[in-house]
């Protein structure tokens, strides 16, 4: 597997951890309205929105370079 395939592989995980985390806390505080759990929530959030944004970057810049 080469770094450029190990690297998408990657981030795509943590994005999908990152969206996941957010919407459990966000059910979370649907529930039990807890403050924290809004606050972490919306902190995923943007780790995601963060991580999205760093993808669409490493897609451009190695858009060039083979899988091998």
């Amino acid at each position: 597997m080469s770094l450029k395939t190990f690297h998408y592989l990657f981030v795509s995980v943590c994005l999908a951890l990152t969206l996941g985390l957010a919407v459990w806390f966000g059910s979370r505080y649907a529930k039990d309205h807890e403050l924290s759990d809004l606050g972490f929530a919306f902190g995923w959030l943007l780790g995601g929105v963060g991580l999205t944004v760093y993808a669409r970057y490493v897609v451009r810049k190695l858009q060039h370079l083979s899988y091998l």
